[in-house]
Order: structure tokens, then C-alpha cells, then sequence
């Protein structure tokens, strides 16, 4: 069909797919896959399916069951019917995972116990994930808290993973940052603020910026940490 139709043609039809459909499109040719795959329609396909009238969006529930960690898709209607329990390999041969952020559909998790970092990003609604690279950081000891942040950056359509933490006290550890369209990890040169905050505490991701509740000499404050890159 790709040597008859125009491209713009082409993007028209696949963006008003289901992401089933487009998944098993990739496997058309070359030239679908490679437009399917660019970040740009990503994002137009992204748009197009939350601006669907009938567009009902997804809960993901996670519980345990007789030791066994157990994910379902839920529909966030009136009625929370079941759409699917997904099977995912990983969560059954590692101890535990936890939610570091979601954004646009897609989940960060990292595993504990954390002697190595380990980070995944979802997809749940078609059960594909990839597992990112290890960064180059020391994992948690006695003397360091380490915190993380998941978020989407507009600018340049790219999901972004950073870590944030302290040692010895209230000393800031120098800041890594992942790029999924770089698939690698970088040092992040700005000065972050000069607050701690407690290692666990979840991050929430709101216009370019990930905000933590911090602390500074005994007294709480909103801190807000901006997403470097994203802003």
C-alpha cells in the first residue's frame, strides 16, 4: 500500500489505529516501522487517542496473592470492569517492584532489594518493556538516601528517569539523568535545591517539573526539583 498511497496518507490511517493494531503494523515493511517508531507520531498517536470521545482510560492494580505479585488492567468506568491480568516475566523472578512514576501510559518500576539498580520502563496495555542500562551510582548504604523521578519531555518527545539523593547528612549526590532516545545515563551539572528529602518518598510529575515534599534544617518545604532538560 506504501507504494501507492503518499505518506501523509499513510500517518492519517495509522494514527487513528488502536496500539494493538499498530504493534502488529510494524511488521508490515521497513517504512512502517520506522514511521510508527518515530518519536513524532508517537506523540500524534498519543493525542489522537486521548482526544477519542469513547477513550476510557486504564488502572493499573497490583496486589499480592500467597507471595506472588499479581498486576491487572482495570477500565476507570463506574462499573472498574477487568480489561486484562497481565503476565509479566520479571515480576516473578525478582523479590519486588515498585512504581517509580507513570506518564502517558507507560510505567517505571525499580526492584528491591536494591544492591544493584535496577529500572524497566511498561508498557502494560500491549506487554512490552525494556530494561535500562545500570547507572553509575552507589546503591543504598547507611549513609545515602537516593530518590527517583519519571516524566515525559515535550520539548524534544523523550522519557526521562533522574535520581536525586544525599549522603553523610544533607550532602548532594551529584544528579543522573536517563534518556530513553539516548538509551544512556548523564550527569546533570545544574545545582539542584538544597533540600533532603527522605529516601521512598514518591515523586510527582506536573508541567516539566518533579516535586518531592523536602526538609531544610528541621523545617518541611514544598521542593520542587526541576526536571533538568524537560523545562
Amino acid at each position: 500500500m506504501s507504494d501507492y498511497l503518499p505518506v501523509e496518507v499513510i500517518l492519517e490511517i495509522l494514527k487513528r489505529l488502536p496500539i494493538k493494531s499498530l504493534v502488529k503494523c510494524r511488521s508490515v515493511c521497513t517504512t512502517w516501522n520506522s514511521l510508527i517508531c518515530n518519536p513524532s507520531f508517537i506523540s500524534t498517536h498519543l493525542q489522537a487517542s486521548l482526544s477519542e470521545p469513547n477513550n476510557i482510560p486504564f488502572i493499573l492494580l497490583r496486589c499480592f496473592k500467597k507471595g506472588k505479585e499479581n498486576s491487572i488492567l482495570h477500565y476507570n468506568n463506574d462499573d472498574f470492569d477487568e480489561f486484562k491480568q497481565l503476565q509479566f516475566p520479571v515480576f516473578g523472578c525478582l523479590s519486588y517492584s515498585a512504581v517509580v512514576g507513570s506518564c502517558n501510559g507507560l510505567v517505571c518500576l525499580t526492584f528491591l532489594p536494591q544492591d544493584v539498580l535496577n529500572f524497566i520502563f511498561w508498557n502494560p496495555s500491549i506487554q512490552k518493556y525494556i530494561t535500562l542500562p545500570q547507572p553509575n551510582i552507589c546503591c543504598y548504604t547507611d549513609d545515602v538516601r537516593l530518590n527517583f523521578g519519571f516524566g515525559f519531555d515535550s520539548k524534544t518527545n523523550d522519557y526521562k528517569l533522574l535520581i536525586v539523593g544525599v549522603e553523610k547528612g544533607e550532602t548532594l549526590i551529584e544528579p543522573y539523568l536517563f534518556s530513553l532516545n539516548e538509551n544512556c545515563w548523564k550527569k546533570v551539572t545544574p545545582t539542584s535545591p538544597k533540600y533532603a528529602v527522605d529516601a521512598g518518598i514518591s515523586s510527582t510529575f506536573v508541567n516539566g517539573a518533579l516535586h518531592w515534599l523536602g526538609y531544610q534544617e528541621g523545617k518541611l518545604v514544598d521542593s520542587v526539583m526541576q526536571f533538568w532538560g524537560l523545562i
